[in-house]
């Protein structure tokens, strides 16, 4: 695990192609993190990991129940759970993010999306929740792909656009939901929740694979 990590560290990739590979995989304790466009903080580091011109970043949490939070790394990110009922919450990325929710039933929150996203929220029933903190889908502008994976009981696919008082037009096919353009991949989620907004709303439906409510 990372708790040997106690002094401040810094990490600069400088040229070519570059990957931070951080694992907590070993640590069994409830644990908080947090990754931004220049550290990686919590999870038992003692100091920051600060780190500058990397293209990859790689971060596996450890076996408890962890809370981890994204905003706009600065390279190509992809965080792995692990044993235990783990919360990821995306708040923004400018680069591709893949979040892999790992055993257990995990939550993972997307509130904002800058570029592309895909999201394997692992075995266990897990809940995705898009959205951001004001209940608006506004903030998703990027590819985003959500993936329920394997279950015991059933994935829950939540969409969060109550806190919107436009008139949004929703079209949900097999695989896609869309709104106003803006298309999101979904696959083998057993539930999905649709939550409107106060505006005068359109929503077509031409199938769906899930239960729909």
């Amino acid at each position: 695990n990372v708790d040997a990590i106690v002094a401040a560290l810094t990490l600069n990739g400088d040229a070519d192609s570059d990957t931070i590979n951080l694992s907590d995989a070993g640590d069994g304790t409830d644990n908080t993190g947090t990754i931004t466009n220049t550290s990686i903080t919590g999870l038992g580091l003692g100091n920051p990991v600060t780190y500058g011109t990397m293209e990859t970043i790689n971060i596996t949490l450890g076996g408890g129940n962890d809370d981890f939070t994204v905003t706009s790394p600065a390279a190509v990110t992809t965080v792995s759970g692990n044993a235990g009922t783990d919360t990821f919450t995306i708040v923004s990325n400018t680069s591709a993010l893949t979040i892999n929710g790992g055993a257990d039933n995990d939550t993972i929150n997307v509130q904002g999306t800058g570029s592309t996203v895909t999201v394997n929220s692992g075995d266990g029933d897990d809940s995705v929740n898009l959205g951001s903190a004001g209940n608006s889908l506004d903030g998703i502008s990027a590819g985003l792909t959500v993936n329920g994976d394997a279950h015991t009981t059933g994935d829950t696919l939540t969409i969060n656009d109550q806190g919107d008082n436009s008139g949004n037009t929703y079209t949900i096919t097999g695989s896609t939901i869309t709104r106003n353009g803006i298309a999101i991949n979904y696959n083998t989620f057993e539930q999905m929740d649709l939550n409107t907004g106060t505006g005068n709303d359109t929503i077509n439906a031409s199938g769906w694979a899930s239960t729909t409510a």
